[in-house]
């Protein structure tokens, strides 16, 4: 084992006093990876907040997938939320803890799977994989539909809930003697701001880190904890704009990488959608294999990072190349239709280009170049003024987001983390981006 170190300041017993130790394990020289646990009296925290997305929205007919607890001792939420599940309401009481699982609520447009089970199982497993110990996780959804960010932020009633929630869970841990350590929040949202005409990219950023800085402030003056929780960002799929190159609510979501404790998820339009704007159960569990992979790097591993295009220029008149930044390398344009149809994406992949000239020429091929760079080829060379190269940001069909006519794309790396759930793998595909790339 590697060396020991404090990183947080927990309440063991209501006592803020006591240090809350870290041991490093599964040191993986090859990435350059180790995971590291705390003392066992630490109890994991995660909030799941944003729009309907986030609450599980999904239609009727859809099963859910989590309805069982795999971990009934150590992945928990709240009692006292009735058939809600991890999600919570303004003024529901919690007398104690229960093993999390989905429920569907019952309503008309019904919140059943939410990504709440998933993250915290698949967390679970995996840091018990490394290293040999079971953590113990609590998680939280506050999360409200048609809403924009403005009716979700801090004074609105999601975000009341929230605070219901987490002073409940600091109380009930230290009535038990586990030190509340809340490592993340996450935010499944944003839809509602895509369609407002003064929303930028800038506009959805601050959004993000004012959430960040907000969130962590309120988590610490509970907790004690000296360390903030980061803010793990699912990118949104929907795109509803007629111009492909007002993208503001992906674009905004990648600027905010990086920045106030914000680690960007990736995208979701690989996973399964029951209608135009919603994932199914499935993909709603999907989503958590995501914020897992997130956290576990994040919080127990040695940093997460999103796949992002970090430069790009040309290499002829007709041949763009894009280097990637990305966790597992080589990078992949995955053809194989099981998670993302191709239909429409054979030549493009998913990239768009256009040279402001009104008649810019097509994407006729994009190959992987080297392990970490793509070359896209252009059927002739541009003669716009300036060009620009944008992923994901176009449906091939109808008005649906999703894997099947929504903007997508096919780009993704390495990555491959086994599901506890089915036999699909959680990969890591590439967030919707646009590039300004001038003239060849």
């Amino acid at each position: 084992e590697g060396g020991v170190f404090d990183l947080v300041s927990g309440a063991g017993g209501g006592d803020a006093s006591e240090p809350l130790t870290y041991r490093a394990q599964a040191w993986a020289p090859f990435n350059r990876t180790a995971i590291h646990t705390a003392q066992d009296e630490a109890c994991y925290i995660r909030v799941l907040m944003g729009q309907s997305l986030a609450a599980g929205q999904t239609d009727d007919t859809d099963t859910i997938i989590a309805d069982t607890a795999i971990y009934p001792d150590h992945a928990l939420m709240l009692d006292g939320s009735g058939d809600e599940g991890p999600r919570r309401l303004i003024g529901m009481g919690a007398t104690g803890f229960v093993p999390l699982v989905e429920m569907d609520n019952g309503d008309v447009n019904p919140n059943k799977e939410t990504a709440a089970s998933a993250w915290a199982n698949t967390l679970t497993r995996e840091v018990e994989a490394a290293t040999g110990r079971r953590i113990t996780t609590l998680t939280i959804v506050t999360a409200q539909g048609a809403q924009a960010y403005a009716g979700l932020k801090r004074g609105q009633a999601a975000w009341t809930a929230m605070l219901e929630a987490l002073d409940q869970a600091v109380r009930l841990c230290r009535a038990r003697d586990l030190i509340p350590v809340v490592t993340a929040g996450a935010w499944l949202g944003s839809e509602g701001d895509a369609d407002t005409a003064m929303t930028t990219a800038t506009t959805v950023e601050r959004q993000m880190q004012q959430l960040a800085r907000q969130f962590a402030a309120d988590v610490q003056i509970r907790t004690g904890q000296s360390e903030p929780p980061v803010m793990l960002v699912c990118q949104a799929a929907y795109t509803p704009a007629a111009d492909i190159w007002m993208r503001p609510v992906q674009e905004g979501a990648v600027r905010a990488d990086g920045h106030q404790g914000i680690r960007l998820v990736g995208p979701h339009y690989q996973h399964p959608y029951s209608d135009a704007i919603h994932m199914d159960c499935r993909g709603y569990n999907r989503t958590g294999q995501d914020l897992a992979r997130a956290e576990l790097a994040e919080w127990f591993g040695t940093g997460a990072r999103a796949i992002r295009p970090s430069n790009a220029y040309w290499a002829s008149p007709t041949e763009i190349i894009v280097h990637f930044d990305a966790p597992t390398y080589p990078m992949v344009i995955d053809t194989s239709g099981a998670q993302v149809d191709t239909t429409g994406l054979t030549a493009s992949a998913g990239f768009v280009f256009d040279d402001r000239s009104g008649s810019a020429p097509p994407i006729t091929a994009v190959a992987v170049e080297t392990n970490r760079t793509l070359k896209i080829t252009l059927a002739s060379a541009p003669t716009g003024a300036s060009a620009r190269l944008g992923y994901a940001i176009q449906r091939t069909s109808g008005t649906a987001d999703g894997p099947v006519t929504g903007a997508r794309g096919l780009i993704r790396d390495s990555t491959s983390l086994a599901s506890l759930y089915d036999a699909v793998p959680a990969r890591n595909w590439c967030p919707a981006f646009i590039l300004e790339i001038g003239k060849p």
